[in-house]
């Protein structure tokens, strides 16, 4: 079980995330989905939630590429 509290590395996280999708995530991509996800510019790491946010997004996107997804469409995502 993780602490709440506890940072994941951005760089991490980005390729966590790029195993989900099963491709590389360009660097505008993943500026995107960081904002997307409400996390600050410039951060190397980021707690948690954004974390799940981030998973969240990236999951959604490997189901439709093409869709616009925003912050509210990751927070509906069930977390079990």
């Amino acid at each position: 079980m993780h602490n709440i509290e506890e940072a994941y590395s951005l760089a991490w996280v980005k390729t966590a995330c790029e195993h989900i999708l099963g491709k590389n995530i360009s660097q505008r991509t993943w500026r995107n989905c960081l904002r997307i996800c409400g996390v600050q510019p410039y951060k190397r790491e980021v707690m948690l939630k954004e974390c799940c946010y981030l998973l969240g997004l990236i999951y959604l996107k490997r189901q439709n590429p093409f869709k616009k997804y925003s912050l509210s469409d990751v927070s509906l995502l069930p977390l079990d």
